[in-house]
């Protein structure tokens, strides 16, 4: 069994509009999912970190896509370049057609 997750979000706000919703999620597999936000973030959502009495942090870094992370689809799944790293935990991997791979 999985240990109990909290989950950590760091959302940018809107100006006077409120918080920014997220609009889509993509499923990698491994409790993981891409998040994508209708200001056009994207986030790497991931189980990061267990806690204290094996709680489970999850977390969601910003994927760089303004110059950084290339996101495409073909429709039905997504493929993330280069490699995501979370500087949290380490975890360290490639999104390709919608399945997640460690490096």
């Amino acid at each position: 069994m999985y240990p109990e997750r909290k989950y950590m979000y760091q959302h940018r706000f809107v100006e006077s509009e409120g918080l920014v919703c997220v609009v889509g999620i993509a499923p990698l597999g491994r409790q993981m999912s891409l998040r994508f936000y209708e200001d056009g973030a994207v986030r790497f959502e991931h189980p990061c970190k267990v806690v204290g009495d094996n709680e489970q942090i999850v977390c969601a870094p910003l994927l760089q896509t303004g110059g950084g992370h290339t996101v495409t689809s073909d429709g039905d799944s997504f493929t993330v370049s280069p490699s995501i790293s979370c500087p949290d935990c380490g975890t360290h991997g490639f999104v390709t057609v919608g399945v997640w791979r460690d490096v």
